[in-house]
């Protein structure tokens, strides 16, 4: 990959800038630079690719065909860093995407699932939540360990998984109401 340094993005969006309004004393208020430097910058870029960006006779300015390829790559960039910055705030907060839950019908928490379902949808509304039912504990844990399933519902956890405890099971005796015990 061939290096970019001295690339200045500043100077990029300045040649975006100046194709929208013709003036580089509006550019630089936009870029909060001084019209010189902005000057400078695309100067610079100029140099760097030995190729005229800018139409300096004209009044407003006017973009080369070489600089308004520029301004339109520079849009681009602009906008895929702001999509970027957008899926990194959301990153962080950890509230966008998709999880998927394993759990298995047998499973002793399964009568909880509605409960914890609409607990995770309310705190979490932009992750969307998919649900795996597997026939028995091992094929469920397999399905985690393989990244198949962000988590699982378990009563009893493996020791070669973290788990973390999200509520006590209550176990009651069964008995027929005449039985002498």
């Amino acid at each position: 990959m061939e290096k970019i340094t001295d690339l200045s993005f500043s100077a990029l969006q300045a040649i975006r800038l100046l194709r929208e309004s013709g003036n580089m004393s509006r550019v630089a208020a936009e870029l909060n630079v001084t019209q010189p430097g902005v000057s400078r910058m695309i100067t610079a870029l100029e140099k760097r690719f030995d190729l005229r960006l800018v139409k300096r006779s004209s009044r407003p300015l006017e973009l080369t065909d070489e600089g308004n390829i520029v301004a339109e790559y520079a849009k681009h960039m602009e906008q895929d860093l702001v999509d970027l910055t957008r899926q990194l705030e959301r990153l962080q907060t950890h509230r966008d995407g998709s999880v998927t839950l394993a759990y298995f019908g047998a499973s002793a928490a399964a009568h909880k699932l509605p409960t914890l379902l609409m607990a995770f949808k309310h705190s979490y509304p932009q992750i969307s939540l998919s649900l795996k039912e597997y026939e028995d504990e091992k094929h469920l844990i397999t399905a985690v360990r393989d990244g198949k399933a962000h988590f699982g519902i378990l009563a009893n956890a493996p020791e070669t998984l973290e788990s973390i405890p999200i509520g006590q099971i209550e176990l009651v005796a069964l008995l027929r109401k005449d039985d002498p015990l």
